[in-house]
């Protein structure tokens, strides 16, 4: 999960798209296909962000596991 984080901070911070300028000029700060000369960095950046999401939530919904077999009254909460 933090993998996928730090690698996804790293291309978000790469600064391909600017909203600022016209689509010309913004296309102008494309970067060159990194992966299967397909996706450029922006398109990284996406897959990178979603795999991190996924194995945020995935994190998120394991952390109680533990506490499936124990009735709920017994659960302290807080």
């Amino acid at each position: 999960m933090l993998a996928f984080w730090c690698t996804a901070v790293a291309y978000f911070a790469s600064n391909v798209t600017d909203w600022t300028l016209t689509p010309a000029e913004s296309r102008a700060l494309n970067s060159e296909c990194n992966i299967a000369g397909f996706f450029d960095d922006h398109d990284t950046w996406h897959l990178l962000s979603a795999y991190g999401l996924f194995f945020t939530l995935m994190f998120l919904l394991s952390l109680d596991d533990d506490l499936a077999l124990v009735p709920r009254c017994q659960i302290a909460v807080f």
